[in-house]
This record gives C-alpha cells, sequence and structure tokens, in this order.
C-alpha cells in the first residue's frame, strides 16, 4: 500500500518535471522518497523496498543535476547505488535490477564529468560496462542491453578521449558503434536508437580528425551520413536532432579542409626563378674633393701626386664594340689618385660675378 502511494507521487513528480516545474516536482519526489524509505524500514528484507528508494534517489538527483546542483546529485546518485547493491544480495539474478546498477553507475559518471574529476568519471564509467556486459553474458541476444552497454562504451570513449587515451578510446568506439549499427540493423524503426548511432559514429569522427586519419573518419562520416539520412527521410521527432546535423556538417568541413592541406603538402615546391646573369662590372670610384675653387688652379696640382699616374689595369673589362660610345678614357681612376685632370665640383655657395673671382693664390695675397 505504501509503495503504490509513492508511485502515485513519482508520477505526479514527472509530470511537473515535463513541464519545468521543478519545485512541484521536487516535493513530489521528496514524499516518494519518504514513503519508499519507510517501506523499507517495515520491510528491510524485501528487494522491492530498496528498489523503490533507490529510485526515489535517482530521479531527485537527476532533478538536482538539471538545476545545475552536481555535487548534491552526486551524492544523490551513490546513495542510489547502495540501495541497489542492496537489493542484489537478495535478488542476485534480477537482471533488470543489475541493469538498473549500472544505470546509476552512468549517472554517477557523467556528474563527476560535469564536476572535472574526469579519472573518477572513466573508473564509474568502467564499472557500468563491467555490470551491464554481466547481464550480456546472461542474455547474449537481447537488443535492449546491447543497446544499453553501446551507449556506455560510446560516453567511455568520449571520457577516454578527454584523457588523452586516444587508442582506448578508439577501442570504445568501434565496440560501441559495431553494437549500435547491429541493432539498428535489426530494428530500424526505432529513431532514438538511430540518432545514438548518428552520435557515436560522429564521435569517432572526431576523435580521427583529431588524430589526423583522415581515411578512418571519412568512413565513420558515411556511416554517419547514412543515419541521418534515415532519421531525415522518417520525419521522425529526434532529440537533439539539429545539434547533431552541424556536428556532421562541422566534421565534413574539417575534413574537406585537411584534405586539402594535406594534397597542397603533398605537391612540389616551385622552383625559385635563376636571378638574371649580369656582365662584370667595375665597382664605382669616389674620388675625394681636394679643390677649392671651381676651377682647377695651382694649388690643386700641387696638392695631387697623382697627375701623371697610369689607370688601373682594365684587362678584366670588355673591349668596346666598334662604334660604342665608351671609351677608355671615362673610366674612373682608382680612389688613391688624384684629380688633377678632372675639374673640382662646385661649391654650394653663391657664385661672384667675373670680376670678383680669384684664385687660390690671389685670395691668400689678399688681405
Amino acid at each position: 500500500m505504501l509503495l503504490n502511494l509513492g508511485e502515485a507521487s513519482y508520477w505526479s513528480g514527472y509530470l511537473a518535471f515535463l513541464r519545468a516545474d521543478y519545485d512541484t516536482a521536487q516535493s513530489h519526489w521528496q514524499r516518494y522518497r519518504r514513503v519508499a524509505e519507510r517501506a523499507a524500514a517495515l520491510e528491510p528484507d524485501r528487494a522491492r523496498a530498496w528498489i523503490e528508494t533507490s529510485y526515489a534517489l535517482n530521479t531527485l538527483g537527476t532533478l538536482s543535476r538539471k538545476r545545475e546542483r552536481h555535487a548534491e546529485a552526486l551524492a544523490l546518485f551513490e546513495r542510489s547505488e547502495q540501495y541497489k547493491r542492496r537489493a542484489l544480495r537478495f535478488e542476485p539474478d534480477n537482471l533488470r535490477l543489475r541493469a538498473d546498477l549500472a544505470d546509476s553507475l552512468s549517472w554517477s559518471a557523467r556528474t563527476l564529468d560535469r564536476l572535472g574529476r574526469l579519472d573518477e568519471a572513466q573508473r564509474r564509467y568502467a564499472q557500468a560496462i563491467a555490470t551491464i556486459a554481466q547481464v550480456r553474458r546472461q542474455a547474449p541476444l537481447d537488443a535492449e542491453w546491447m543497446h544499453r552497454e553501446a551507449i556506455l562504451r560510446s560516453s567511455d570513449g568520449q571520457i577516454l578521449a578527454s584523457l588523452q587515451r586516444t587508442p582506448d578510446a578508439r577501442a570504445e568506439f568501434e565496440a560501441a558503434a559495431a553494437l549500435l549499427d547491429r541493432i539498428g540493423g535489426e530494428q530500424p524503426e526505432r529513431s532514438d536508437w538511430t540518432r545514438d548511432r548518428l552520435a557515436c559514429r560522429l564521435s569517432a569522427a572526431e576523435l580521427e580528425l583529431h588524430d589526423g586519419r583522415g581515411a578512418a573518419a571519412r568512413a565513420h562520416l558515411e556511416f554517419a551520413d547514412d543515419a541521418l539520412q534515415a532519421l531525415l527521410a522518417a520525419d521522425a521527432s529526434v532529440q537533439d536532432l539539429p545539434r547533431l546535423r552541424l556536428r556532421a556538417a562541422l566534421a565534413l568541413a574539417r575534413l574537406e579542409f585537411a584534405d586539402a592541406g594535406a594534397k597542397a603538402a603533398r605537391a612540389p615546391w616551385p622552383r625559385p626563378r635563376p636571378w638574371p646573369a649580369r656582365p662584370p662590372t667595375r665597382p664605382r670610384r669616389w674620388r675625394r674633393r681636394t679643390g677649392c675653387c671651381a676651377r682647377s688652379c695651382g694649388c690643386c696640382a700641387r696638392r695631387s701626386r697623382a697627375a701623371t699616374t697610369p689607370l688601373a689595369p682594365t684587362s678584366h673589362l670588355p673591349k668596346p664594340r666598334a662604334g660604342s660610345a665608351i671609351r677608355p678614357a671615362t673610366i674612373a681612376r682608382p680612389p688613391m689618385l688624384g684629380v688633377a685632370s678632372m675639374p673640382c665640383p662646385p661649391r654650394a655657395r653663391p657664385s661672384r660675378p667675373r670680376a670678383e673671382r680669384l684664385s687660390c693664390t690671389q685670395r691668400k695675397d689678399r688681405p
């Protein structure tokens, strides 16, 4: 009688939860929990009372997780696990109860993931997979247990990928994809299973793209495309379908970008164009200014010691062609030679009239 009252409270809270009225849902589920705990206290040897108590705690943990109270949700999930283990002492052959224990372990793992405790989350997923594997050994062809194991393995693969354990994550994704493909082929009308297969293939493709394995990522994306086309053709109202379509489009874009980059890397580099060959030229010779007036004068000639010094050898230069404007006499002298035979450059000052222009000697004689 008490358990029936608790069941009514559960369904009332569930309807409030669907309306997003979380306060009302919490009040109903708290009543469900109190009723179940009272039944377990009155009949501690009955497995059903402990099972109902664990269900009440699990629903309250789900509500706390929905309201972003992850520490509180983790404590509720852990207590739910304890009550399920206690119920298994009375009914060790109850496959449904053992599968529910794996479900509670998976909820704890998800909450630990949200809290950033990835190592603990991975250990919880490993415990959940081991628990559901015991169920599958007794019912190897049951599609429901296969689906639960596939979901657990896919979630475990995501945690392993976050921990940079790529080979282990790849193995989990492949095992989950194989199970989902198998049950999807047997029951193609289950749109939720098709959605899970699409999500698993996308996660595997993203892992391969991150690891730089384009061929493996393309294979997973082909399976994901088949699942997405099946969902669109069935016109099924599947949860998170727009988000999955966006993930598929982004993964395909990343794959095309990676293929383009690999193709560009394999292409040979263009050979650099050689510089045009230039004939050897004589370096430019700068002459030092030694004059002091606009024209060559005696003082400039006296300072120069190289008036009769011959030009530098020009045997390395090409000889001028016949009729060319180039003459050997126009080649500049080396820097150490004088400039007696060349006019001095004009000074940067206003010029005087011709009558006032004086040579160096006359300027020296002028007071």
